[in-house]
């Protein structure tokens, strides 16, 4: 499966949910803007992802 992750296309194994990939990654949901095919996904939800799904993960920087 190919995502787009910290804006470079990256080849990871098929994981069926928002949820797997984030922890593929080692990241939690409130750090992170998670795109499939174009929409912002809440990766709390329980979302199958499909493997022709465009997934894209944006890391949330903040400060004070």
């Amino acid at each position: 499966m190919k995502i787009i992750f910290h804006s470079k296309e990256v080849e990871i194994p098929y994981l069926k949910s928002a949820q797997e990939i984030l922890k593929h990654f080692n990241l939690v949901n409130n750090t992170v803007v998670f795109l499939r095919n174009g929409e912002i996904l809440d990766p709390a939800l329980k979302i199958r992802i499909l493997p022709e799904d465009q997934i894209e993960i944006i890391k949330v920087i903040s400060g004070g």
